[in-house]
């Protein structure tokens, strides 16, 4: 037996001392050595497995070692059969052994120095075969060794395909797009994952059927959740542990994997420095915490120890300080499922009118470019692969949860990495080969067939391949304008075929993301701005994902195994908009007659348009506009029409200025050649009186002519009504004969623009009624915050409206007040 089994057994041991005072737990079990046993090699039907027995002294004895270190040396003493005993599948075609890879050699790795003999077998079928390696003396014709393998090739089920939700179990959780796994999303949004499960069947007809199990099992698990693993273990399972808790119960020895749950707890309080209440299970976790954030690292065993890092797949009996993750139970966690080739794809565009699907990708875009799902994304505490050196890469979109959690005991499931094939294995701290690592051969390419198309360390679920992937390209659908320069909106990017394998459980993942590039040449048509009104569209695109699970080394007899089809659809978030609601606050005669309009400029992804060049044009009883809030940086654009840039929010925003009438105000929203339009009602003053001095560029104010009451000036035609007091008032005598002369009258007074000037050219405009041809004024005029900023006096012709000459009125006046003076 190797050191560490044997360092792990005494561990055991001197924990059953204390066990007995009760300072620690009974819950570790004795270490074993696998090749004391007949855990299964499983192979899918096409592939080649490398069966291997290296002997030890602990276990073989001195004779054997020193006798097959002797064939070593001279290749003539000793010679290996291999023998097909008993076979579950098609009676006519057992696996085959290929003479030419029967060799004796010595190990390199955890065998390292000690004599070993190998030899591959292969079958294009399904079925368990029990296989006897005899070596015998040839001078003397005794066997000297035998030892008998279990060796199982899977048929291929159709793989089960779903959308992981955050409730998902196991695989789901973690930052998803699409939380509730409904097939929802949003552009530029976070990626969901897709899960697809792969099963095999292995039937155990013939001989086999007097195990009184099913004709055929599906490992890991059948459809229901339940497994047939543990009652093969428990026909099958053989040992030469003398140790009564293997040999009275074999199958303990086919525990070799944890499952997939993410429960806690230990076995032991060392080494994992574990404080709470110690468990029969134990986690298998990296409780030190891994080497990096592929998951690499010592992981927990219900040993009481740790395995060797890295810990890196699959399941060899000739790596087990490595590979053997033992948990204290028995269950569908522990079948070694081989890793199957799944091809997952998004159903290509049709390129037909109207066709909105085949939208989206199968990666993310990270360090080095398209990334897939890495498997401790899904299989850590944090859900962010947090280790003792680092996390997972930032990509975009972004798939990180947060807060970040603690390195210790974060990862747990494992492996996150296995070698392809397995005989690829090498010895990380020395640089070389592992000589007798066992499991699925190569060479990885065949000559005329694909073989595996991947060689060496594979990390859970990266590509192996990207298939085919959209091209990307601008549409006809204009996005925005910057510096005068047009942007188009996208056409899909990103890889929509992919080739993974599975891990050890049958499971994998792969990202949907569904980006921001859409067919929208096939959901709207321009208008003549070229503009891309995308307003009331509710999806922007469909993707159709299905995957297909195929053999991965060579073709059998066997179809690949296309899965069913789950449907994605992603919304639009797109707002171009302007609503426009009473100012809040007014009351009185002014109550309606200040209204606020707010343009929208919001992106398909929900970002806002930022600096979108906004302009708002205004009309009906309208009489003014301005932008709000107050001190907004606007421009003028002609009459009626203000221009303001989109905030951070994508909002902007006017005041518009009215009374008694319809009001409208249309929205150009200029980099996209689109517009909006919005209507309402202004509310008519009620009371207030009547003054003489007009306060804002739109609103005019006027006096009472003599003999007009002043309800005659009150809405709801305020023009006409002053029309109609004027012609009164110059039709009446100004005087009587031996009557006082009366003073002048004001009229009118008003701060109008002057047409077709300059947005700053502004007069004021007056009317007094009086008896002689002039009238002296005084003109008060005052800023906004109600502060006097000059006072004149002009004389101006009577009986007639006119503009005060030599007046300028500064940008800060916004408000006149006249008195006539004589």
């Amino acid at each position: 037996m190797k050191w560490k089994l044997v360092g792990a057994a005494a561990f055991a041991a001197v924990l059953s001392v204390f066990v007995s005072t009760g300072t620690a737990s009974a819950a570790a079990i004795p270490a074993f050595e696998p090749l004391t046993t007949n855990v299964p090699y499983l192979a899918w039907r096409g592939e080649e497995l490398r069966l291997v027995k290296c002997v030890d002294v602990g276990e073989d004895g001195q004779d054997a070692v020193t006798l097959m270190k002797s064939n070593i040396d001279d290749h003539t003493r000793f010679s290996a059969d291999w023998i097909v005993e008993d076979w579950s599948g098609f009676p006519f075609n057992p696996p085959q052994l290929e003479p030419s890879t029967v060799k004796f050699f010595t190990g390199t790795g955890e065998y390292d120095g000690s004599p070993c003999v190998k030899a591959d077998f292969v079958s294009l079928k399904a079925g368990l075969a029990q296989i006897k390696l005899v070596i015998t003396d040839n001078r003397t014709g005794n066997p000297v060794l035998k030892h008998q393998f279990l060796a199982g090739w899977l048929g291929l089920n159709t793989p089960t395909i779903r959308e992981v939700s955050s409730t998902t179990n196991p695989g789901g959780g973690g930052l998803l797009g699409d939380p509730l796994g409904d097939g929802n999303f949003v552009p530029g949004g976070a990626p969901g994952r897709v899960q697809v499960q792969v099963t095999g069947n292995l039937p155990l007809g013939n001989n086999f059927t007097e195990l009184g199990l099913p004709a055929s099992i599906n490992l890991p698990s059948e459809a229901n959740g339940s497994t047939f693993w543990d009652d093969l273990a428990m026909k099958m399972a053989t040992t030469s542990d003398p140790r009564p808790f293997y040999r009275d119960a074999p199958w303990n020895m086919w525990d070799i994997h944890d499952d997939q749950a993410n429960t806690e707890g230990h076995v032991t309080v060392q080494p994992c420095n574990w404080t709470n209440p110690l468990t029969a299970i134990d986690a298998v976790d990296a409780c030190r915490g891994a080497t990096n954030f592929f998951g690499d690292g010592a992981y927990s065993r219900a040993f009481g120890d740790l395995s060797s890092a890295p810990t890196w797949g699959p399941f060899d009996p000739l790596r087990p300080d490595e590979t053997l993750l033992s948990d204290g139970k028995l269950d569908a966690g522990d079948v070694p499922m081989p890793a199957a080739r799944v091809d997952v794809a998004i159903t290509p565009n049709t390129g037909a009118a109207g066709d909105i699907s085949g939208v989206g990708s199968l990666a993310v875009t990270g360090p080095g470019g398209q990334l897939g799902v890495y498997k401790c994304l899904v299989y850590t505490r944090d859900h962010r692969c947090t280790s003792n050196s680092g996390s997972h890469p930032p990509t975009t979109p972004n798939v990180l949860a947060s807060p970040p959690g603690p390195a210790a005991h974060n990862h747990y499931a494992p492996y996150y990495s296995r070698w392809i094939p397995a005989t690829f294995a090498s010895n990380t701290q020395f640089g070389r080969p592992i000589a007798e690592a066992s499991g699925n051969d190569g060479p990885p390419l065949g000559n005329n067939f694909p073989g595996y198309r991947f060689a060496g360390l594979y990390d859970f679920w990266q590509f192996a391949d990207i298939l085919s992937a959209a091209q990307d390209g601008p549409t006809h659908c204009l996005r925005t304008t910057v510096n005068g320069v047009k942007q188009f909106r996208r056409l899909p990017v990103g890889p929509q075929r992919v080739f993974v394998y599975s891990d050890e459980h049958g499971e994998a993942q792969v990202y949907f993301n569904p980006g921001t590039g859409f067919y929208f040449d096939n959901l709207v048509t321009p208008n003549e701005n070229g503009g891309c009104d995308l307003r009331g569209i509710t999806t922007l695109g469909t993707a159709s994902i299905s995957a297909i699970a195929r053999y991965p080394y060579q073709k059998t007899t066997d179809p690949d195994k296309p899965s069913a089809t789950i449907n994605k659809r992603v919304g639009n978030l797109f707002n171009k908009s302007v609503t426009c609601h009473p100012k809040a606050g007014l009351t009185g005669p002014e109550a309606g007659t200040s209204w606020i309009c707010d343009a929208v400029a919001i992106d398909i992804d929900g970002t806002p348009f930022v600096g979108e060049k906004v302009c708002f044009m205004t009309g009906g009883a309208a009489e003014g506009l301005r932008s709000f809030p107050l001190g907004t940086p606007s421009t003028v654009e002609g009459i009626g029409r203000l221009c303001v840039l989109t905030d951070a929010t994508g909002h902007a925003m006017v005041e518009i200025f009215g009374k008694c009438g319809p009001g409208n105000v249309i929205v150009e929203f200029v980099d996209e050649g689109l517009i909006r339009v919005f209507t309402w009602t202004f509310g008519c003053p009620t009371g207030g009186g009547v003054t003489t001095t007009t306060t804002t560029t739109t609103t005019t104010t006027t006096a009472a002519p003599a003999g007009i009451s002043p309800a005659a000036l009150t809405p709801p035609a305020p023009p006409a009504v002053i029309s109609a007091a004027l012609a009164k008032a110059e039709s009446q005598p100004t005087a009587r004969p031996g009557a006082k002369t009366t003073t002048a009258t004001l009229v009118v007074a008003r701060i109008q623009k002057q047409p077709f000037a300059k947005a700053t050219s502004r007069t004021l405009v007056v009317r007094v009624n009086g008896k002689a041809k002039t009238a002296r004024i005084r003109i008060t005029l005052v800023n906004r915050s109600g502060k006097v900023v000059r006072t004149v006096t002009r004389s101006v012709p009577t009986n007639r409206l006119v503009r005060v000459t030599n007046l300028t009125l500064p940008a800060a006046v916004v408000t006149a007040r006249v008195k006539v003076l004589s």
